[in-house]
């Protein structure tokens, strides 16, 4: 299952950005999981720079820091637009989540200019072995 999509975002001040893309891998966060981090890779429209992100606003559920160190950008989705790779801990992203089929991930940030971005994403929240309906499809989580 594919997670990226369509965020809206809010400039104050400067230029309307109108929307960006992002993918976050993982796609279905297992709450048992003992990995470090949540990595998230955000494309901005035609005509603006993912490199003019400042990496040290940027925010998860409001309060999860990106981890300055851990930052690439690239071309993730090999579409021919860069895009921004950047980590943030998965431990904190776990403890803001409950389990749930689709969970709102909100990303805010900002510009080097000062304008402020926001978006609302989506992704899968499980506990390790949980039930499926359907035992082929891993997607087929039987919530309750």
């Amino acid at each position: 299952m594919e997670s990226q999509f369509d965020i809206s975002l809010s400039c104050i001040g400067y230029q309307n950005i109108n929307s960006t893309k992002i993918d976050f891998n993982p796609d279905t966060l297992n709450l048992k999981s003992k990995g470090k981090y949540v990595t998230a890779y955000i494309e901005l429209q035609e005509g603006y720079d993912v490199s003019l992100i400042d990496v040290s606003t940027l925010l998860l559920q409001e309060t999860i820091s990106a981890e300055l160190s851990m930052t690439n950008i690239g071309d993730y989705n090999s579409n021919g637009i860069p895009d921004l790779m950047i980590k943030f801990d998965r431990a904190a992203l776990q403890s803001s989540v409950t389990v749930v089929d689709s969970v709102a991930i909100t990303l805010s940030g900002a510009l080097n200019d000062g304008t402020y971005l926001m978006g609302i994403g989506y992704i899968r929240v499980i506990h390790k072995g949980s039930e499926h309906y359907n035992e082929e499809d891993p997607s087929s989580i039987v919530l309750g």
